[in-house]
């Protein structure tokens, strides 16, 4: 019974996060720490991860608790690590910046990725930027104009703007090639 408790209050907190509040991120990480290891086929991980990677964003941004990168890190990796797409980007983002971790475009591109596989679009246009600019992979202009596609179409604000700009840097036929792998991409998805 106390899993199904501490459950719920994941769920609720995760769906309801007080906007103020020195002490909630510390209850929250109490209410999460003896579930680090849990097997996931007794926990609704999707709660469970969505409240790790909140939690990291509070200590990313300082929300309730100082503001800790390292502290971030942890949550963000825990989440990403069981396949949770908005704790594989923040990971990404982290690594990116080099916040509470060396930075590394390698392993940011990595974690892109792995966001951006499964449809997230701010993952997709981060990894559109990643092609864009050749940091920590080799510079795809045809690669960065398929990934700012899906974004766009997923619905990321900047995207389609930054698929434009690809564009001034690509052929007809490079364009095309984007298309044609963005919406292959799309026809795998369903």
């Amino acid at each position: 019974m106390v899993v199904d408790a501490r459950l719920f209050v994941i769920f609720f907190l995760s769906l309801h996060p007080p906007n103020e509040g020195v002490y909630w991120s510390r209850f929250i990480e109490f209410i999460l720490d003896p579930f680090v290891g849990f097997p996931a086929s007794l926990l609704n991980m999707g709660q469970v991860t969505k409240a790790q990677n909140n939690l990291g964003a509070n200590y990313y941004h300082g929300r309730g608790v100082k503001q800790d990168y390292k502290e971030a890190l942890k949550w963000y990796r825990l989440a990403a690590e069981q396949g949770f797409a908005a704790g594989q980007d923040n990971l990404g983002a982290s690594y990116y910046h080099g916040h509470g971790v060396k930075q590394d475009y390698k392993k940011a591109v990595k974690w892109f990725r792995l966001a951006a596989e499964q449809g997230f679009f701010l993952a997709q246009n981060n990894l559109g930027l990643m092609y864009a600019t050749g940091q920590g992979i080799t510079q795809d202009m045809v690669q960065a104009h398929k990934w700012f596609n899906l974004a766009a179409i997923n619905g990321h604000p900047q995207a389609a703007r930054n698929r434009g700009t690809a564009e001034t840097n690509m052929t007809p036929s490079q364009i095309a090639k984007a298309q044609k792998l963005a919406k292959e991409w799309m026809e795998k998805q369903k």
